[in-house]
């Protein structure tokens, strides 16, 4: 009995040393996996509005709350990010939405110069031509009545002649639109749209010029374009046809306004979304931040730029108009663009005072009504930084192209009240105060 008893002992502790063998195993290869595999929490957008958003701008003065407390006639939409950033520096986004929808649509304008000049950059690196960079000779030629003839000069930039790098500059100073027509034509609506939605960006759809006015089935017709080194061509780029519409079901297609203005009267009917050009806040937003914090996005998200090119990007994007060397801007011929023109928040869209240590990095959207801004502002001072990106239609009468917008007296004034109202809110909010040097430009040199 005592010897039975015994071996059922010995049994049961091997049974036991077992487990625990395999235990540590598991462990250890856990361990292991860990190590190899590291996993990075990106911020996600909420799919409820902030409290804190919804607090603030309750804040605002009265003229403005008929926006706050209607949006849908308005079709408001805001997002504010926090930048929280640890002892190494790494920031962490948490985002706060007011009324985010992807379905809903907005025209816009402007902000599709943002995503296509960083795709000029990544396209023109990846032809991998000699001297080929963005300071060669571009011209886009004419095979189509309704196209832009060709340039071969462009008297704006210190060089002389048209070049990428040209036209991004003034796309940002002072939102060119010929300037982004080009840039259109050198990627093509394939490319463009291929490539976005490959990175995830599914609520955006970029298929016309903007300088351009020519019926909208004419923008999937693409010229030929041709790259020089000196005289002789490096690169050339044959005519083409996108005959894709890009369709985006999602998104609702109820007309935009109720009528349209022909120059004399206004007609029966607005917009319709499922023609034109669109992408959402959601998508905006992230493709500033690929700009700004690209190690904030998954890897698939980014654009595949380098470190000078990043710069690039920023400087432009947060230099005034009174600033810039190449191309020389205060002359009659640009209007004398006065240093808040293109920032919405914070400035209105107007005035040539700027506030000391305070830098908006932005592209800004204003077309048919409505008014978008998508921006990171610093507050070198305070030491203080965030992403805020907003839409607002404006179009009392609901004509479309009748010009009669009250951009002046209703969406830019909201628009800087709400810049003010979050940068007034981040001066105080506690937090580990950042190292923003990275973002410090020297503006005095072209």
């Amino acid at each position: 009995m005592e010897k039975l008893l015994s071996l059922r002992i010995i049994l049961l502790l091997k049974i036991v040393g077992c487990l625990i063998l395999a235990n540590l195993k598991l462990y250890a290869q856990n361990k292991k996996t860990k190590k190899t595999t590291p996993t990075k929490d990106y911020a996600t957008f909420p799919n409820e509005k902030s409290h804190l958003l919804d607090s603030l701008l309750k804040t605002l003065p009265k003229d403005y709350q008929k926006i706050i407390n209607n949006p849908q006639k308005y079709r408001f939409q805001l997002i504010y990010t926090q930048i929280n950033r640890d002892e190494k520096n790494i920031p962490k986004l948490i985002h706060h939405i007011f009324r985010l929808d992807t379905t809903e649509y907005f025209y816009p304008a402007s902000c599709l110069k943002m995503p296509v000049a960083a795709l000029a950059l990544e396209k023109l690196r990846n032809l991998n031509i000699p001297n080929l960079n963005w300071d060669t000779k571009i011209v886009n030629e004419k095979n189509r009545p309704c196209q832009m003839d060709p340039v071969t000069k462009d008297p704006d930039m210190a060089s002389g002649i048209p070049t990428i790098k040209g036209y991004i500059k003034k796309i940002f100073l002072i939102s060119d639109n010929p300037g982004y027509d080009r840039l259109y034509e050198f990627l093509t609506p394939y490319y463009i749209n291929d490539t976005l939605r490959a990175r995830g960006f599914r609520s955006t759809r970029i298929i016309q010029r903007l300088f351009t006015y020519c019926p909208i089935e004419e923008h999937k017709y693409i010229n030929p374009i041709k790259f020089y080194h000196h005289d002789t061509i490096l690169y050339q780029q044959p005519a083409s046809v996108c005959d894709s519409s890009y369709a985006l079901p999602h998104v609702k297609t109820e007309k935009v306004g109720k009528f349209s203005w022909n120059g004399y009267t206004s007609l029966q009917g607005g917009l319709e979304p499922h023609k034109y050009s669109y992408i959402s806040l959601k998508d905006l937003h992230e493709m500033l931040i690929a700009l700004i914090m690209p190690n904030s996005l998954p890897k698939s998200k980014r654009f595949k730029l380098k470190q000078d090119e990043y710069d690039f990007f920023r400087k432009y994007m947060s230099m005034y108009p009174a600033e810039s060397k190449d191309p020389y801007l205060n002359k009659p011929k640009f209007n004398y663009y006065e240093n808040g023109r293109m920032k919405y928040f914070i400035y209105g869209g107007q005035g040539n005072d700027t506030i000391p240590n305070i830098r908006i990095f932005n592209k800004v959207g204003m077309a048919i009504g409505f008014l978008t801004d998508i921006a990171y502002i610093v507050d070198f001072e305070k030491k203080c930084e965030f992403f805020l990106s907003a839409t607002v239609y404006v179009n009392e009468n609901q004509i479309i192209g009748d010009d009669k917008y009250e951009y002046y007296t209703l969406g830019l004034p909201f628009l800087k009240e709400i810049g003010l109202k979050i940068l007034e809110y981040e001066r105080k909010r506690p937090r580990k105060l950042p190292d923003l040097s990275k973002f410090v430009y020297d503006y005095s040199k072209p």
